[in-house]
């Protein structure tokens, strides 16, 4: 039985992710793989069991929606970055 294997910088160009993340969740054993040759390959039906959007099937975001989306995210980001910097202010002011 013969396996297709693929390099991690493959997966993460598969999965849109940084090859040091991918390398990571290989030490981690959140993702199948193996280390050939003192370095990590990971079997090729590994993305879809991940989940993952293959390129070719990819889906499609409205631009819009994706710019309001994160947008939201970023506000809600700097209104939590603001309340740590009280929380963290305050105590500095009792020590």
């Amino acid at each position: 039985m013969t396996v297709k294997m693929m390099t991690t910088g493959e997966y993460a160009r598969l999965m849109g992710m940084h090859e040091h993340s991918v390398r990571r969740m290989c030490e981690q054993g959140r993702i199948s793989c193996a280390k050939v040759g003192g370095r990590w390959r990971i079997a090729h039906e590994e993305p879809a069991a991940a989940g993952g959007a293959r390129p070719a099937d990819a889906q499609e975001v409205d631009a819009g929606e994706l710019v309001a989306a994160l947008s939201l995210a970023a506000e809600s980001l700097a209104a939590a970055c603001r309340a740590a910097a009280v929380a963290l202010g305050s105590k500095g002011e009792q020590a």
